[in-house]
């Protein structure tokens, strides 16, 4: 079996996204990890940024590497 086309698999993420409020109805907020260069992707569900996020990593220097994580200036 091949794998899902980028279609096929931005369908499903959307579907699921979309299901995500009404799963978690009872809760204040949703928060979902965006890998670079989806944002807009999920701007289109009705995410926004987030103003303030800190994190601790195993490997920092390569989740900075791969855009996860930026130097503080």
């Amino acid at each position: 079996m091949s794998p899902p086309t980028r279609t096929a698999r931005d369908r499903l993420g959307s579907d699921i996204i979309r299901k995500l409020p009404e799963l978690a109805r009872d809760h204040k907020k949703l928060l979902r990890y965006a890998s670079p260069g989806t944002e807009p992707f999920h701007r289109r569900l009705g995410c926004l940024p987030m103003n303030t996020a800190m994190a601790v990593w195993a490997d920092p220097d390569r989740a900075i590497d791969v855009g996860l994580l930026r130097r503080e200036s």
